[in-house]
């Protein structure tokens, strides 16, 4: 973790706060600036000057202070790093709340693309609502006692026949791992990242002869399982 990501954090849990949601708030937005601000991303490794002249076949931090559209909504590119399995990662900052995002290649030219695209037509986006629209449906979707850290979810696993069952909400500053185990910070507001606990569909996924000579045949199985769910009434409920 970079030394300037701990001191963020831990300015934001001295500070004083009236409520459990405010302290939550304080967390949540000092976790949001340790992905987009410049010295963290430099301590992460992540290139933030934009080169005049194209690195790679790739191009590399030629693209940083490019504008794209990415989930329909304009970001600007801040950073840059090299990436063994993709190539290269890019990371997009929204305009409207500072959430973050990271792209790879054939992202990345996609969403250029739909800015040039933009910019051809001259079209403008008009919002009579105040802030940030993206998600607006969920935006100010709750569940009672989630700031413990514990809820029931709606699995996406077809075993579990969508049966409601306890889990751990990962935290923000967790991140989302890909297939290779690295973190990947892509901010979603309408989806939640979960770790179910003691899930029982897995036990029929568990070797048979298991099974056969367990006591209990739900022991079998792993203990957790990660899943990420769509924000909803009918997919989170209060534990």
């Amino acid at each position: 973790t970079p030394t300037m990501a701990k001191k963020i954090l831990a300015y934001a849990l001295q500070r004083p706060a009236q409520s459990s949601e405010e302290r939550l708030d304080i967390i949540i937005k000092a976790a949001n600036r340790m992905n987009y601000d410049p010295i963290v991303l430099k301590q992460d490794g992540w290139t933030i000057k934009k080169t005049e002249n194209p690195e790679g076949p790739l191009g590399g931090a030629i693209y940083i202070g490019r504008r794209v559209i990415w989930q329909k909504h304009e970001a600007v590119i801040v950073a840059y790093i090299p990436d063994e399995t993709y190539g290269g990662l890019w990371k997009g900052v929204f305009l409207e709340d500072l959430d973050t995002f990271d792209m790879e290649p054939g992202e990345l030219a996609q969403a250029l693309r739909k800015f040039e695209n933009k910019s051809r037509k001259k079209t403008t986006r008009s919002s009579t609502h105040s802030g940030s629209t993206r998600f607006a449906a969920t935006a100010k979707f709750t569940v009672p006692g989630i700031e413990n850290g514990i809820i029931l979810a709606k699995p996406t696993h077809r075993a579990s026949k969508g049966i409601m069952w306890p889990a751990r909400v990962r935290n923000v500053v967790e991140g989302k791992l890909t297939a290779d185990g690295k973190v990947r910070r892509n901010s979603s507001k309408n989806q939640i990242h979960v770790i179910f606990l003691a899930p029982f569909w897995n036990a029929q996924d568990a070797d048979a002869s298991k099974i056969t000579n367990a006591t209990d045949p739900y022991s079998v199985g792993p203990l957790f399982e990660y899943d990420t769910i769509e924000v909803s009434e009918h997919n989170i409920q209060e534990y």
